[in-house]
């Protein structure tokens, strides 16, 4: 037994500590993410990945959607998302290299390739001016 009034160290695997150390209010709030989402077609009720962190306020999402008709319901449901959540924000802008061209269309609903058709796996495209 060690003297009176000697401070003793807690015994092995924690038994009689009654309290313990907080550290989450020491930690930094984490980073606010910043999503680009190319083509925002969406997905469907919780089809977007990035979908969990926006929920959560823990990322910011500026969309790019071609369809004027898309990007302005992704608008509309935008404005209706919840207090605390991320902002999200939609452009009916096509994002490319800044250079004239054509942008070829898959045969699928907004589906779209950079490559011609019958090159690297694209069939049915048709080009977009």
């Amino acid at each position: 037994m060690a003297a009176s009034g000697a401070a003793q160290p807690p015994p092995a695997g924690g038994a009689g500590c009654t309290a313990l150390f907080p550290l989450v209010p020491l930690l930094p709030a984490p980073a606010r993410v910043r999503v680009a989402d190319i083509g925002a077609l969406s997905l469907g009720d919780g089809g977007d990945v990035w979908a969990p962190l926006l929920s959560q306020g823990l990322c910011d999402v500026v969309g790019f959607e071609p369809a004027p008709g898309e990007c302005e319901r992704l608008n509309e449901a935008a404005a209706r998302r919840p207090a605390g959540s991320g902002q999200l924000r939609f452009f009916p802008t096509f994002v490319g290299d800044g250079q004239p061209g054509a942008q070829p269309l898959s045969a699928r609903s907004g589906s779209s390739t950079p490559h011609a058709a019958g090159s690297q796996g694209c069939s049915g495209s048709t080009p977009r001016r």
